[in-house]
């Protein structure tokens, strides 16, 4: 069980919306946020108490809260539209270590890689890369620019791999990486912090901070320290990042308000 002093407690979930025709929970990767609200017309709320291990926190203003700004959800950009990118792997097979079936271990970080990766863009298959894709055999594809800005701003809480990327007639196109990020902090203020947690010795480290009905996260500055990127141990492969960050990355020319280049950023005070 969770420990901690007394707290008002909501156990609720959105049930879907009629009038949108939607299931107001999107997909985890999705960054977007629920369709409906409690006041929403057409909608109703479905306590969570008969779920076992299904927690809601929803806490008083602290000394710890939330603040916009802060803090954030950096993963690739689902929203852009298109067909996505058209980059496949030509080795993936020589890089794996079975019975893995993706190269990225479960713990992280590389293993022994035999040769260096072999990337090929498909016109086919989608668009070249930006500058942040996603899926390719559980990292993060990285542009040369944005593996400076990380490299720069947090050395310690990355590791990458230089690819060989070709383009479909086999020239060389630009400078890419693989990149995961390979700091975990167990960092989040469960206490200051607004978000369903999912009990159940089926997750590996016995819950999970579900977001996928929004939240509103604190973090403990004691524990993340000078940490400008870092994983939770409960919150799966998302990553947050801080706003020196997220500000260094648009400073480089990086993607922005107007303009992903493949990078959300989702204010982790309201995701």
């Amino acid at each position: 069980m969770l420990q901690g002093p007394a707290r008002s407690i909501h156990s609720l979930r959105p049930e879907p919306c009629a009038c949108s025709g939607r299931d107001p929970l999107p997909p985890a990767h999705l960054p977007v946020k629920s369709a409906c609200t409690p006041s929403h017309a057409g909608c109703k709320l479905i306590p969570y108490a008969n779920t076992p291990g299904r927690k809601a926190r929803n806490v008083p203003m602290t000394q710890n809260s939330p603040k916009r700004g802060e803090f954030f959800l950096l993963r690739p950009d689902a929203t852009r539209g298109g067909r996505g990118h058209g980059v496949v792997f030509a080795n993936e097979d020589a890089l794996l270590t079975p019975p893995r079936m993706i190269i990225r271990p479960r713990e992280g970080g590389f293993p022994p890689l035999m040769e260096k990766p072999l990337l090929i863009h498909n016109p086919k298959e989608g668009d070249p890369p930006e500058d942040l894709e996603g899926g390719m055999s559980g990292y993060w594809l990285v542009s040369e620019r944005l593996q400076r800005v990380l490299a720069a701003v947090d050395p310690d809480g990355f590791a990458f791999r230089e690819c060989d990327y070709r383009l479909a007639d086999g020239s060389a196109g630009s400078l890419y990486y693989l990149c995961d990020v390979v700091r975990v902090l167990d960092a989040l203020d469960e206490h200051a912090s607004k978000l369903f947690i999912d009990l159940s010795d089926e997750f590996p480290a016995g819950k999970f901070y579900d977001l996928t009905g929004g939240g509103s996260l604190a973090f403990r500055k004691d524990v993340v320290g000078q940490a400008h990127a870092f994983k939770t141990p409960y919150s799966g492969r998302l990553v947050f990042c801080d706003r020196l960050m997220r500000d260094a990355i648009w400073d480089a020319g990086i993607g922005g308000p107007a303009q992903s280049r493949g990078l959300w950023f989702e204010d982790a005070a309201d995701c």
